[in-house]
């Protein structure tokens, strides 16, 4: 028995003085919760990192996301106030980002509108926008490129003011019979803007201001010579007829230039008054144009308004047809005798009658060429090839004769 009691002794000794099994369990349990905070801190940390590199690299709402994720193991840390600013900084730069991208597909709008009205339209849009990115972003790079933008459309707006007040005056001035001063209005708006709308509306204008006795042939493109080469020509007057003998009569007694071989003591042969004048040289067409304040067309002015614009080859038609003016033996008629001797434009005998003489395409100023002759004529034995209205006879300076006269034209304003 001695022996036995001081070992048991030991024994409950022993057990009485070591941690419990809860004890250990309890502390294992410790140990876990010391690592997992540990990791938890670890992993906050990381958190916090890719909030930052996830902010510099423009993608704020995944930066927040992560930056939530460290906030809540690590609290409101310096650090993380500092990262937060940061993405706050990420979102402002992502939004000038994007004001930008729609800033630039604005500024494009004006070169892919389809019609004037809308790319004002997208011009007035793009100016309120760069004006807005302007003031929320002064310090973006393009600032400079975007100042010279609205620079642009702020012209390009004040511009189409002014060509809208232009065709509004023009308009007025039309429908109060003030034609001089709606070609100013629409001379000021066509600097800024061309258009069919302005050409038609310049076309009536000039149309009110034709000088009596001529017509107006309008702007515009026509098949020059037998080729058909498209040529463009400004617009100008032309006369209805040929310059008559009275006409020319008035002109001599005006000024005292030398009468026709035809005339008598200053005067033409008597009921012959309303007949084309003849026997005229190239220079006493280019004196009695100066004195009448016209001048004598050049060889294209005087195609166009005999074959209009859809290039005819006889001023009536496609067809030849001797009946239609006066290609007889019996000399010159009274101009506009022959009804169907017509041009598109309303001009008469450019078909007959008598050949006319024009300005050289190389001189048309008449200063050194002689004339080209233009037209069909009462004494020719080759009608057809006269009357064309592309055929061209190019002369001396110094002819004159009984089948040759001519017309004026005179330039539109």
């Amino acid at each position: 028995m001695k022996t036995i009691v001081p070992s048991l002794l030991v024994v409950l000794l022993a057990t009485s003085c070591g941690p419990s099994e809860q004890e250990v369990l309890e502390g294992h349990r410790e140990a876990a919760r010391t690592v997992a905070a540990e990791e938890r801190q670890t992993e906050a940390e990381k958190n916090a990192d890719r909030a930052q590199a996830l902010a510099v690299a423009r993608k704020p709402a995944e930066a927040w996301a992560a930056w939530r994720a460290a906030r809540e193991v690590l609290g409101e840390t310096p650090k993380l106030e500092r990262i937060a600013a940061v993405i706050r900084e990420s979102e402002r730069l992502q939004r000038r980002d994007e004001a930008y991208a729609a800033l630039t597909r604005l500024l494009e709008r004006d070169r892919t509108a389809e019609t004037e009205e809308a790319r004002l339209a997208a011009l007035r849009e793009a100016a309120a926008a760069a004006r807005e990115f302007l003031e929320a972003y002064p310090e973006h790079e393009a600032g400079e490129e975007i100042r010279a933008a609205l620079e642009y459309i702020d012209s390009e707006i004040g511009l189409s003011d002014e060509w809208t007040e232009a065709i509004a005056a023009a308009r007025k001035h039309l429908k109060n019979g003030e034609a001089e001063a709606a070609v100013l209005a629409i001379h000021i708006a066509r600097r800024i803007r061309d258009g069919e709308e302005i050409r038609a509306l310049l076309t009536e204008a000039r149309r009110a201001l034709t000088p009596k006795g001529m017509v107006l042939i309008p702007e515009g493109t026509f098949p020059f010579g037998k080729g058909r080469e498209r040529t463009f020509l400004p617009a100008f007057y032309v006369d209805v007829h040929e310059v008559t003998n009275a006409a020319y009569q008035r002109f001599v007694k005006a000024t005292g230039h030398p009468a026709p071989s035809h005339f008598k003591d200053g005067r033409p042969p008597a009921g012959k008054e309303n007949h084309p004048v003849v026997n005229v040289t190239l220079d006493d067409a280019l004196a009695f144009a100066a004195w009448a304040g016209t001048r004598v067309p050049t060889e294209i002015e005087w195609e166009r308004a005999a074959r209009g614009t859809e290039g005819r080859d006889f001023p009536w038609g496609a067809e030849w047809d001797d009946g239609k003016g006066n290609f007889g033996k019996d000399g010159t008629k009274p101009v506009g005798s022959h009804s169907l001797d017509r041009s598109p434009d309303g001009v008469f005998d450019m078909g007959g009658n008598v050949m006319e003489l024009t300005l050289d395409r190389t001189d048309p100023a008449g200063a050194t060429a002689g004339p080209v002759m233009k037209g069909g004529h009462w004494s020719s034995d080759f009608h057809r090839e006269y009357a064309r209205t592309w055929s061209r006879w190019p002369v001396d300076r110094a002819r004159k004769a009984a089948d040759t006269g001519f017309r004026c034209v005179k330039k539109a304003p």
